[in-house]
């Protein structure tokens, strides 16, 4: 018994070497820095032109990137209330985990397809169209997993131990995510044995690939047998009200965080 919990720990532990690689690479360190480049002309180091067309609409590069994770993030606070309520009250933690990793992972490879060479003429404005979609999938994907990655915690460890079983599992994600990292600027950067838009699909690999470690090892949640669509989504609904209850009543210090 006790291995089998620690095999449970260790797999949550590795989600986090699989998927930190999005916040690293797409997030911060590569894809930013191609998006610039492609979306910008500079002169002697001065950036003279950085608008954008997204289908018919002009926008500055630096503008658009901001609203389009701004709007990724308000999808996500929309969305994971109700679906964390049904995936607790349907049994479908596990499940919805999936979904989102592979919606973020597969959107961080089709990146792939996003133009890194700027046209090079200022006045000709860069239209962005459907290449910059997968970024936006890809954010949900990454913070939508997120959710029901940490939801895991408090059963896979005693309140004693989160604490530390949460370090490992940051601990790993950084290692993970510097490793891939220094591979990508060594072969795509430094050495340039291929374009820098392989990064992305490596991504992909990278995430999806660790990942089946964890979903082979982590619990299914118990179902409590809902027989149809409407009876799950109002155990959603009640599940998040009992949440919400229980926040207002019981833990005073998170609802002041909340509110602030």
């Amino acid at each position: 018994m006790k291995s089998s919990a620690s095999r449970i720990v260790r797999a949550w532990v590795f989600y986090d070497w699989a998927n930190s690689v999005y916040p690293l690479i797409i997030s911060s360190a590569i894809f930013p820095v191609v998006y610039e480049n492609a979306t910008s002309i500079k002169i002697n180091g001065k950036t003279v032109y950085d608008n954008i067309s997204f289908f018919g609409h002009l926008f500055k590069n630096t503008e658009f990137y901001a609203y389009l994770v701004c709007v990724s993030y308000l999808v996500v606070a929309l969305l994971t209330p109700l679906l964390s309520g049904i995936a607790d009250a349907g049994g479908k933690r596990k499940g919805f985990m999936q979904f989102f990793c592979f919606l973020g992972a597969v959107s961080s490879g089709l990146l792939y397809f996003f133009p890194t060479k700027n046209p090079g003429i200022q006045g000709q404005v860069m239209e962005l169209g459907w290449s910059i979609i997968p970024l936006f999938f890809g954010s949900i994907g990454f913070w939508g997993s997120l959710v029901y990655y940490n939801s895991y915690l408090p059963e896979i460890a005693s309140p004693e131990a989160q604490d530390k079983v949460s370090a490992r599992g940051f601990t790993m994600g950084y290692l993970g995510s510097s490793i891939l990292l220094i591979t990508i600027l060594v072969v795509f950067v430094f050495q340039k044995i291929a374009p820098i838009s392989w990064a992305f699909p490596l991504v992909s690999i990278w995430w999806i690939g660790f990942a089946l470690y964890s979903f082979y090892h982590l619990p299914k949640t118990p179902s409590k047998h809902y027989t149809s669509l409407t009876g799950l989504c109002t155990a959603g609904f009640k599940e998040i009200s009992k949440v919400f209850y229980e926040i207002r009543t019981q833990h005073l210090p998170l609802k002041r965080f909340l509110y602030s």
